[in-house]
């Protein structure tokens, strides 16, 4: 249907209205659905918000784990040191 209304364009065909009401319903289907593209955006802004939580908590987790394994290490060091 659209390159109907093409070569009626680039030969300077008179187009039926039919034609262009279809063409019409064919860009209005096309265009992008302004609700629907600030869903898909506001999706995405979360997926990069809760990934930046995460590195956030991934890191205190990594220094929790590192004070962690510094008591231990401390704790032996003192208890090698009584006997």
């Amino acid at each position: 249907m659209l390159s109907i209304v093409l070569r009626a364009f680039k030969h300077q065909i008179p187009v039926n209205t039919t034609m262009q009401d279809d063409l019409s319903s064919q860009i209005q289907d096309a265009k992008t659905d302004e609700t629907e593209l600030n869903l898909v955006l506001k999706k995405y802004d979360l997926d990069e918000e809760l990934a930046l939580e995460f590195s956030e908590i991934d890191k205190a987790f990594r220094q929790l784990e590192i004070k962690y394994q510094s008591l231990l290490n401390t704790r032996k060091f003192f208890n090698n040191g009584k006997n």
